[in-house]
């Protein structure tokens, strides 16, 4: 008896931590925390010795725009197939909320900012509401993945393009190869969520060009994200070495879908590629 109420106890600890990571995820924290992990990379990579503050910027500014676009989905029906937007559409007052506090605390930190860093903060700040603004008026004529990994990358190596005085080529391939990641991620799970996003009305890279054009273009961009992290590994391995283990995953991925479509498989896996900077970071401090 004592051992049966022990499993149940179990179990319920086991579905209450299954319920937070699913929240955790639909808040897109996940996603916060990855980018707030490549900046660390950055931090390092570029020895620049970033105060907390600008930590805290980003990742305030990446769950308001993740929040943004979430909520604008959420009117687009009264019903969703995705969970995720049902989610967004039945809290949406609440989450609303949260967001404005997000955005008033962003504005509150900015005066502590790098003036350089509040400038081009400013710049990508105009670029992601004309990506909002473009996406909710006239989603047909935008991809939707290109803008997201555009603003992504443009924020993570806004601090470094900020403070470093003179660049080489390769800090340029740097920047190109996480466009690339981001991107390849991006049509990936566009890939993956065909289904849901043609049930829920949502536009994608893939109901523009086709299932079959988005794997072959999927895999155009993995190629060139390969090919520019082998030229990387011959000027840091570390960097090479994070950037093809980024690719290596994407591609299995891409390769088995079967494999990993349960449960959102692919979300947990693509999404934790931008984990791997945190232990290459790790690792290059040993």
């Amino acid at each position: 008896m004592v051992e049966l109420k022990l499993y149940h106890k179990e179990i319920k600890y086991q579905e209450f931590l299954m319920s937070v990571y699913t929240y955790f995820r639909w808040l897109s924290l996940d996603i916060v925390l990855g980018a707030i992990f490549f900046l660390a990379y950055i931090n390092c990579f570029y020895a620049l010795h970033l105060p907390l503050v600008i930590y805290a910027e980003l990742g305030l500014a990446v769950w308001v725009i993740y929040l943004l676009d979430h909520l604008i989905d959420s009117r687009r029906s009264t019903r969703f197939f995705s969970s995720r937007h049902q989610f967004y559409r039945d809290s949406f007052t609440v989450l609303s909320w949260i967001c404005l506090v997000a955005v008033i605390s962003a504005c509150v930190l900015l005066p502590f900012l790098p003036e350089t860093i509040f400038i081009n903060g400013l710049m990508l700040s105009l670029f992601s509401c004309s990506y909002l603004i473009l996406v909710k008026y006239v989603p047909k004529f935008w991809i939707k993945e290109v803008l997201i990994a555009s603003g992504y990358t443009t924020g993570l190596f806004l601090v470094p393009y900020s403070l470093v005085e003179s660049l080489v080529w390769s800090d340029y391939l740097f920047f190109g190869n996480l466009f690339f990641i981001a991107l390849s991620n991006l049509v990936v799970f566009s890939i993956y969520d065909l289904g849901r996003d043609v049930e829920d009305s949502f536009p994608s890279i893939v109901q523009k060009i086709g299932l079959l054009q988005a794997r072959k273009y999927c895999v155009v961009l993995l190629t060139v994200s390969l090919t520019i992290a082998f030229v990387l590994f011959t000027v840091d391995s570390n960097l090479g070495l994070m950037f093809l283990s980024m690719n290596l995953i994407l591609i299995l991925l891409l390769a088995f879908p079967s494999r990993f479509e349960k449960n959102d498989t692919f979300r947990v896996i693509g999404d934790g590629i931008f984990y791997l900077p945190l232990i290459f970071m790790l690792i290059g401090q040993l």
